[in-house]
């Protein structure tokens, strides 16, 4: 078991909300056993079990703050701080990221150090495909996570 865990968020036939999914394949095909990666696509509040026992934890997931434009990364710390309020509502899953991540908090089961990258993105609805605008995005988001995860393995 590596020190830090990559965690893929999203749901692959909802359009822009496969972001999180396609990033963590990219980092995993890149950086393979330097980190593990998860996949969490059905109930976010399996992340809790997914996180379980682990030092650091980077979730990737899409996004829509409604503020930035398509493929805008947000970075927020987790531990140290509570995820903004407009992502509450910004869910394809029964409960979201920031609920989960305050619950885990709550209950003592929140990692000691978990990066959020939130991609915004613009359509969710049913389809396979991502945005153009994400797709470009992609590239640059799977290089900025990379760079970090290399400055702790």
């Amino acid at each position: 078991m590596s020190k830090a865990l990559v965690i893929g968020i999203g749901n692959k036939f909802r359009g822009d909300d496969a972001a999180g999914l396609e990033v963590a394949q990219s980092l995993e095909k890149k950086l393979g056993t330097l980190v593990d990666f998860a996949y969490c696509q059905e109930d976010a509040l399996d992340l809790m079990d997914i996180w379980s026992n682990r030092e650091v934890v980077f979730l990737i997931d899409a996004v829509s703050s409604g503020k930035h434009e398509i493929g805008y990364i947000h970075r927020f710390l987790a531990h140290k701080e509570q995820i903004p309020s407009v992502f509450s509502n910004s869910s394809t899953h029964l409960i979201n990221i920031a609920q989960v991540i305050e619950l885990a908090r709550t209950l003592g089961k929140l990692p000691a150090e978990v990066v959020l990258y939130g991609i915004e993105g613009k359509k969710y609805h049913l389809e396979r495909d991502l945005s153009k605008t994400m797709q470009a995005k992609l590239s640059e988001v799977t290089e900025i996570i990379e760079k970090e995860i290399h400055k702790i393995v």
